[in-house]
């Protein structure tokens, strides 16, 4: 009886008799979401000779790689194994297909927890007694979650008191089965030191309204926002909003005008208009963003800072000065696309003065309204380069040849003592670039006979520590390459120093006799070698004046009894810069019945080539005649 029941487990139990081993086939998987999550439908057919008896159905499903197979991704232990699941789906009815009649179809959903993902699935059948190995994977499905994005452009600001707007925007567009979107709208003010985004509203729309709208209130006036309409699905998807719709500068202008502080303008050449004359010392220009109906009742002061004594570090700040209309000139700064920006040219004589502010008052019956003080400014321009020198050198990088310009800068003494609060303040703003030291210089040359030509303003370079140390100025090093350093002439230099907001007046010309001659023969173009079909050239290498790579072009050209036809270059030798002293090139399939003539053309070799500065020296041999060969 044991045998018996022995022999009896191993034969397969109906219905699986005659499907030992052999699985389902793969099942059909889409996925489909709404507001709340992602469902995954699959369907799958089980033969007719199945479904005789009750059947247990079980799905296995998880994410798998674009570029990976199925096996290798469920069995390998990477972090996609770790979400994989096993679903069990009990006792199925099949659906009703009437078009299959050797297969029930089944079908079942299974709940997507991990959205962005590429899933594949299994599915199987068993009863009480045995169950059929997993079936083929699925064909791979998407989980991805498109985020809500605009449908227009359009993003309306309708202001609806003195400090709230109401934005207006169309209902973004959603993914198929989507219909609940949520909105953040985000604000931003431009004119802070520190621009940071604030959430000012939140919602949740489900997209039946023809326009969203939002209302942002506690504006501030005469701060300029920025609005942006950022979305998400709540339920679904990633949590991060993505940004759809950004606004442009808006603000509330309110009659209550608060007076910005006036700031000195720096112009390097830009064309100011002035309208009328004035007298005075170093001209100012200053930006005048006050409008033009206010502009004639606001009053410009100023006030210095000195200090108590010579070499410390403190400083005493004067009173407010109003300052007169007629040193202070209203201009205008041509433009060409923009609106011409309104400034003010103001003369002063400040020449005790080693700080100043200036500020606009705007009297108002008993009392008057203030702009806070501009930063603090030395109203004199620094001083003028000394000591300019300049020397031609060879530039290492690109084989050419540069100018070095050397000056120095006298610095200004440092306090002995600890600096004070007021001195502070005015150290702080001195480093910004508005002190009496220069930051930047500014270069322009001619050629002699020839105009000024001003090159673009550079910042200073650092100061040269081997010749700094242990002086009251500070010395400084810059090169020049230009295309007239390779004019033969005088070329005049003149430099002037530059801070923040003031220039300095032209230094002192420094003149440099530049240009190079053209490589000169030394010696005769002999030949070597001569047979009826080639011939060797030799010649000494040519002396140049100039330390700078030279290039060698053999040109030969043919020569009838009647006509000399064009030179053409057969050849090119590079220099080596060994002392060789001679260089050779060959020359092969000539023509026995030919007459030649050969020349070397010698220039330098990284120089562009510029009318009047690389003129050619060549060494001509006359047209000699080849025996004529009887082998020709």
């Amino acid at each position: 009886m044991t045998t018996i029941h022995t022999w009896m487990s191993k034969v397969a139990p109906y219905p699986f008799l005659n499907l030992l081993g052999a699985p389902l086939r793969r099942p059909q998987a889409r996925i489909a979401m709404n507001d709340f999550g992602l469902l995954a439908t699959l369907q799958w057919h089980v033969p007719l000779e199945l479904g005789g008896g009750p059947l247990s159905h079980e799905v296995w499903f998880g994410p798998v790689e674009e570029d990976d197979d199925f096996e290798g991704c469920a069995t390998r232990a990477t972090a996609l194994r770790e979400l994989w699941q096993h679903v069990p789906c009990g006792y199925m009815e099949p659906i009703s297909e009437d078009d299959d009649l050797e297969n029930l179809t089944f079908q079942f959903d299974v709940p997507i927890l991990h959205e962005g993902l590429t899933y594949a699935f299994r599915v199987r059948c068993r009863n009480q007694h045995t169950a059929l190995d997993w079936s083929e994977p699925s064909l791979r499905v998407s989980a991805c979650v498109v985020p809500p994005y605009p449908s227009q452009e359009a993003f309306s600001l309708l202001p609806i008191s003195e400090s709230a707007v109401q934005l207006e925007w169309a209902p973004f567009y959603a993914s198929d089965g989507m219909n609940l979107v949520e909105y953040r709208v985000i604000a931003q003010a431009s004119d802070c030191s520190e621009a940071s985004e604030q959430v000012v509203a939140c919602f949740i729309s489900d997209g039946r309204q023809a326009t969203e709208t939002a209302t942002v209130t506690y504006l501030q006036p005469n701060v300029s926002y920025i609005f942006a309409v950022e979305a998400r699905y709540p339920h679904v998807g990633s949590r991060d909003f993505s940004r759809g719709l950004t606004s442009e500068q808006f603000s509330f202008h309110t009659a209550d005008l608060t007076l910005p502080a006036p700031q000195v303008l720096a112009l390097d050449s830009a064309p100011v208009e002035v309208a009328g004359a004035s007298q005075g010392a170093v001209p100012l220009l200053l930006r005048w963003p006050y409008p033009q109906e206010l502009s004639s009742q606001l009053v410009l002061q100023y006030r210095s800072a000195m200090p108590v004594q010579p070499g410390r570090g403190r400083y005493q700040v004067l009173m407010w000065n109003c300052i007169h209309p007629s040193a202070c000139v209203q201009a205008q700064l041509r433009s060409v696309d923009d609106e011409p920006m309104q400034l003010r040219v103001l003369r002063l004589n400040l020449q005790d003065c080693t700080a100043v502010q200036l500020r606009v008052v705007l009297p108002r019956g008993s009392g008057s309204t203030a702009s806070p003080p501009s930063a603090w400014f030395c109203p004199q321009p620094p001083s003028r380069p000394q000591g300019m020198k300049l020397r031609l050198a060879v530039d290492g990088s690109g084989g050419g040849i540069k100018a070095l310009m050397s000056w120095e800068q006298f610095r200004a003494p440092r306090h002995a003592e600890e600096l004070g609060a007021v001195a502070c303040a005015v150290q702080h703003d001195f480093d910004r670039g508005n002190g009496p030291c220069a930051t930047r210089f500014q270069v322009r040359l001619r050629m002699e006979g020839q105009i000024w030509e001003e090159l673009q303003p550079q910042l200073l370079p650092r100061p040269r520590k081997d010749v700094t140390q242990q002086r009251e100025a500070e010395s400084y090093e810059w090169s020049l390459q230009d295309p007239r350093l390779a004019t033969l002439g005088q070329l005049e230099v003149q430099m002037r120093h530059g801070n923040a907001i003031l220039w300095s007046s032209w230094s002192e010309s420094s003149r440099l006799s530049v240009g190079l001659e053209a490589p000169r023969p030394v010696g005769a173009l002999l030949l070597e070698e001569v047979t009826p079909y080639c011939v060797s050239l030799c010649w000494p290498p040519f002396a140049s004046s100039a330390q700078l790579p030279l290039e060698y072009r053999v040109q030969c050209r043919e020569s009838d009894n009647d006509r000399e036809l064009a030179w053409h270059t057969v050849g090119v030798l590079e220099a080596t810069g060994e002392s060789d002293a001679f260089l050779r090139h060959k020359l092969k399939f000539l023509r026995p019945e030919k007459s030649y003539q050969f020349a070397i053309e010698c220039r330098y070799q990284s120089l562009p080539a510029v009318p009047g500065r690389l003129e050619t020296t060549q060494i001509q041999l006359g047209p000699r005649q080849f025996p004529n060969s009887s082998g020709a």
